[in-house]
């Protein structure tokens, strides 16, 4: 490398115009300043003799221009002592850092090809010069060229692009590509292994079960109906296995991972393909049905357990009502469960979902379920059964009225044994508040039911107009039942007020008269029930409540197209005297 270079050298294509120029333009400087050192030191000393002749021979001049000529003398050769130093410094250093100024550009390239790809992007970085040199095409075509490509060259938008950037291009074009096949891969194995998973010959358990869903990419394969996935969720020791998931083992409510798991497992269970095994085969129906009349609903952390049940149970008699019912004959711990439960919405949301359904009234008729919901109007059980036994028996009696001829009403207006139990709950020792105002409630629910085509009067009105003297005596003497406290009025004090107890048995005795049928009158004028609430309306003259119920049982009398006795039910409580001698 160090021979010295022949005169002619080969123009590179790539290496740029501006360096060469400026390579140029540095040698220009450093043999101007070699010259002038060179003249310099060859120029003789003057002799003193003749610098004195020819100041004498000069001529005479002021000593202000003297001044100023010496002056400029001294500046001048001062800037050009500076520049010649500046140069020189300069021509130094750039032979001691740049010592490829000696080379042609067909040589550096020469050298340049031997380093790795690496060490020529770094390189680049050096100096402008080796830029230029690092950049050329034609460095980059000749390891273009020699590069095994696995893919086609990238295309080419812009018109002056180098082969560095078509390197460059098609290089990142080769990383990608590298890049999806080792993701992809990588995905394949991944899902390879779950599918030998899904294949095994292992009997599915919650705990598997529960490692599955955890997996991303089974859950994944789930939501995208992948047939794998699916057809190892249709078997039925994996719907068991859900199910065990779901009631045998706790929910931890602050768990989001045990969230999602149960909200997972709820979803495929209650889909269409996991809904169509359950009817086909009905010991699945069997095991969801167990699984109900194993749960503790009491227990903590058990309300989503029952809200999980609920829907399942729902979809499924959407979907199969016919074969649910059919079903849900056969087996005989169905509604005891449910009211074991009575506590739980979620259940009885269940239970008004079948009511609503007319279908579905023989089945609860023969079941009973009117029955045992009045078992539990009794004083053994806690009050809290009682009143969830009570608004239970209301909802039922307001879905059903939009059936008057089905079983189940007929079974709730014909039956002594639903009216008789009724009574005797309200009437059994000790007698307590709570206990008459949930037994009227229901009595008034049923009484609903009648439809003006009825001729004959339903058990439950013969019995209750039977009854009557019971109700009568609770108006006209509360006791200790019905103990409101005393309070004050914008009209003044009042030392006892009327009750809610009072209030429902108005509420009993309107109903029952507008049943329309002759028997309730002639009980009630046996009973002068007319002539005792007249007596609570002048004795209460400022409750607008009691005197609206009062009103309806007056109008209801007046309607009832007998003048006999209405003429004797005036006479009695001596209606117009005593309006007259209120004003």
């Amino acid at each position: 490398l160090l021979c010295p270079m022949p005169e002619e050298t080969v123009d590179p294509v790539v290496v740029s115009e501006d360096t060469n120029e400026s390579k140029n333009e540095n040698e220009d400087q450093t043999t101007n300043v070699s010259e002038t050192e060179n003249e310099t030191e060859s120029e003789p000393a003057a002799d003193p003799s003749d610098v004195e002749a020819e100041v004498n021979a000069a001529p005479e001049e002021t000593t202000s221009d003297t001044n100023e000529t010496e002056d400029l003398e001294t500046a001048e050769n001062a800037t050009v002592e500076e520049n010649t130093k500046e140069n020189a410094e300069q021509s130094l250093v750039s032979n001691e850092q740049s010592p490829f100024s000696m080379l042609t550009p067909d040589i550096v390239i020469r050298i340049f090809s031997l380093l790795d790809i690496p060490d020529l992007v770094q390189f680049q970085l050096v100096c402008q010069e080796w830029f230029a040199y690092c950049r050329c095409d034609t460095l980059w075509g000749a390891l273009y060229d020699t590069t095994d490509w696995t893919l086609s060259p990238p295309p080419m938008e812009l018109e002056e692009a180098t082969w560095y950037d078509l390197y460059r291009l098609h290089y990142m074009k080769e990383m990608d590509q590298l890049n999806t096949e080792y993701y992809v891969e990588e995905e394949e194995d991944e899902m390879q292994v779950l599918y030998n998973l899904l294949q095994t010959n292992e009997a599915v358990t919650p705990q598997k079960l529960r490692s599955l869903l955890e997996m991303e990419d089974f859950v994944t394969s789930l939501q995208n109906g992948d047939d794998t996935v699916l057809t190892f969720l249709e078997m039925p020791s994996t719907i068991v296995a859900m199910m065990d998931l779901l009631f045998k083992e706790d929910h931890d409510l602050e768990n989001l991972q045990n969230q999602r798991i149960v909200h997972i497992v709820v979803q495929t269970l209650v889909s269409g393909i996991i809904t169509d095994v359950f009817i086909i085969n009905p010991d699945l129906l069997d095991a969801l049905f167990d699984q109900l009349d194993e749960l503790d609903l009491r227990a903590p952390g058990a309300a989503t357990k029952g809200g999980c049940v609920a829907k399942i149970i729902s979809i499924l008699f959407e979907k199969f009502t016919t074969q649910i019912i059919s079903h849900l004959a056969g087996r005989d711990t169905f509604i005891p469960t449910l009211l074991f439960n009575i506590h739980d919405q979620n259940l009885m949301e269940i239970l008004f979902k079948f009511v609503d359904c007319d279908l579905s009234h023989q089945w609860l008729c023969e079941a009973g379920l009117m029955t045992k919901l009045i078992s539990l109007l009794h004083k053994d059980e806690t009050l809290e059964n009682q009143e969830n036994a009570a608004n239970v028996l209301v909802n039922i009696l307001g879905l059903c009225q939009a059936w008057p001829q089905s079983v189940l009403i007929n079974d709730m207006l014909n039956n002594e044994v639903i009216t008789g139990s009724i009574l005797a709950y309200m009437e059994s020792a000790p007698m307590t508040a709570e206990s008459i105002k949930l037994g009227l409630r229901v009595l008034i629910g049923i009484l609903g039911l009648i439809s003006d085509e009825l001729e004959d009067p339903p058990v439950v009105v013969s019995l209750l107009a039977s009854s009557i003297n019971f109700f009568a005596g609770i108006l006209q003497n509360s006791g200790d039942i019905d103990n409101p406290e005393p309070f004050v009025t914008t009209t003044g004090p009042i030392e006892k007020g009327f009750g809610f107890v009072r209030l429902g048995i108005l509420e009993l005795l309107v109903s029952l008269l507008y049943t329309g049928f002759p028997v309730v009158v002639e009980f009630m004028l046996e009973e002068a029930v007319f002539t005792v609430v007249l007596d609570l309306l002048f004795q209460y003259p400022w409750n607008n409540i009691i005197h609206n119920q009062i009103s309806q049982l007056f109008s209801g009398l007046f309607c009832c197209n007998n003048p006999e006795v209405i003429q004797a039910v005036l006479v009695d409580s001596q209606l117009p005297e005593r309006i007259a001698g209120a004003h």
